[in-house]
């Protein structure tokens, strides 16, 4: 559909994302089998007979870092919660708060049809079904949410869940809404919120990952706080798809614009986009000589 320009501008920036969030997902996946696979042989609480095969916990650092581009890893792993002074006594690293325990689960996206996604039965609801979720429509802050958990070892309570809420933005030039998690009913959960801005790498030709610092120093009574963390992200491009193909799947000129003929999309989807166009199959003679 994104190739035959069947999907509006905004609409395509967010399947887009969603394509990347799934391949940095299989890839932190990827490395998680090779590391049970290395473990086996010890003895490890989670082996590959232990849950359905594919869906097996990954870790969030691995996540983060596929998504991110292991270059920029470095300062997403140092990022502060927002909502914190910095020396409050919880105020940690993303790195050091989530640790080597911390796993994301998702082989697929369900579409919300109100707020109860952002809700601790909501967030549990789509860790059974194994499911990131596409926010619903006219939604302002966030486009998509993916639950985490803090601790593999230990069950879905409320102290043990956290949200990656994202913002997609297939735009030409640089926007920086105000993303407020805390205008969500999630406020009791620490929250990962990324700006996600895939077009902005094929204006500047950087690639660059920004995080928002945390508050100033402050008296003593707030150097404590039991707020749960809030972690801001800025991401601009990916590695995760060749520029050029990315440029042609983000379109950010005309909705309309056709593929041209030996385009980087067109070139390897011509026969998909034939087949598709009608989403219909040929039959009799003319499927015999196409092979069905």
């Amino acid at each position: 559909m994104i190739v035959a320009d069947y999907v509006s501008r905004g609409d395509r920036g967010e399947l887009i994302s969603r394509v990347l969030l799934t391949m940095a997902r299989d890839l932190a996946h990827k490395e998680e089998m090779e590391r049970i696979q290395i473990c086996e042989s010890q003895e490890p609480n989670l082996t590959l007979e232990s849950v359905l095969r594919g869906h097996e916990p990954v870790l969030l650092c691995d996540f983060l870092k596929h998504f991110v581009s292991h270059d920029e890893w470095d300062v997403v792993a140092d990022a502060r919660p927002v909502n914190m002074c910095e020396d409050d006594t919880n105020s940690k690293t993303l790195k050091d708060f989530l640790g080597d325990r911390a796993v994301i689960e998702f082989t697929c996206f369900g579409v919300a049809q109100d707020d109860h996604a952002f809700t601790y039965e909501g967030m549990v609801i789509a860790l059974c079904q194994g499911a990131a979720i596409i926010c619903r429509p006219n939604e302002k802050l966030y486009d998509s949410l993916i639950t985490f958990l803090l601790d593999r070892d230990k069950g879905f309570m409320e102290d043990n869940l956290g949200l990656i809420l994202v913002q997609d933005k297939n735009t030409k030039t640089r926007r920086n809404p105000v993303l407020d998690p805390t205008k969500l009913p999630c406020g009791k959960f620490p929250i990962i919120s990324i700006l996600h801005q895939p077009a902005q790498q094929l204006l500047s030709g950087k690639r660059r990952v920004t995080t928002t610092p945390g508050k100033k120093r402050q008296s003593a009574r707030t150097r404590h706080s039991r707020l749960p963390p809030i972690y801001k992200i800025g991401v601009y491009g990916s590695r995760l798809i060749g520029d050029e193909v990315l440029r042609e799947l983000l379109n950010a000129d005309d909705t309309l614009q056709h593929h041209r003929a030996g385009s980087a999309l067109a070139t390897d989807a011509q026969a998909i986009v034939e087949h598709n166009r009608f989403y219909a199959v040929p039959s009799g003679e003319a499927a015999r000589r196409h092979g069905f």
